[in-house]
């Protein structure tokens, strides 16, 4: 793993994890120990860099060390 970010919201048990393969990776801490979801980010296959939620929650952006320092949003 190479980044790890959770939920800002206080009832949401969700949190977030890169992989070196650009991956992202949605887990819930009170669940399953299998990930709930996994975030594909097409054609980038370079590290994730960093994980940020929105404060709402709702949106998760992945940054990339690809040659292009790609910036992926997702609706969570």
């Amino acid at each position: 793993m190479t980044a790890l970010a959770f939920n800002p919201v206080i009832s949401n048990t969700l949190v977030a994890a890169g992989a070196t393969d650009g991956k992202v990776y949605i887990w819930d801490v009170q669940g399953n120990t299998l990930p709930q979801r996994t975030l594909v980010a097409g054609d980038v296959h370079d590290p994730v860099r960093t994980l940020a939620w929105s404060s709402d929650g709702q949106y998760l952006a992945a940054g990339y060390n690809d040659v292009n320092a790609s910036i992926l949003i997702w609706k969570i």
